[in-house]
């Protein structure tokens, strides 16, 4: 004889479909939004760029591959401007390996002085 038994339906999980959402739910702290970057740093945007950053972001299998790797990979917003990657760590040094500058500093490391990350 069958006891009755009650059925407890988990709660559903709404994945998002695209968008800033979709990267929140996949990459979490690792996804760094333009309006995060655009109030707290000297880096701002126009309604332009905003549009252009929402349209471009990657697949959701890139996304997947850059939470999944070992690397330590996050998705954020390109600067408004060229820059070159000694100038992006001027900005906070504090936040990079070696405060004092690193081995990009030196003189045969080119590519961190004359390298520009472009908006678009």
């Amino acid at each position: 004889m069958c006891e009755d038994k009650k059925v407890v339906e988990a709660p559903a999980v709404i994945i998002p479909k695209r968008g800033y959402d979709l990267a929140n739910h996949i990459l979490g702290k690792d996804f760094i939004p333009p309006e995060l970057i655009d109030g707290a740093t000297n880096v701002s945007y126009d309604n332009k760029l905003f549009q252009y950053f929402f349209d471009t972001l990657p697949s959701e299998e890139v996304m997947v591959w850059l939470r999944d790797t070992d690397q330590g990979f996050a998705l954020i917003a390109g600067p408004s401007f060229k820059m070159s990657l000694l100038v992006i760590t001027n900005f906070k040094s504090q936040l990079f390996y070696d405060k004092r500058g690193g081995w990009y500093t030196e003189e045969q490391q080119a590519f961190s002085r004359d390298d520009k990350i472009m908006p678009e």
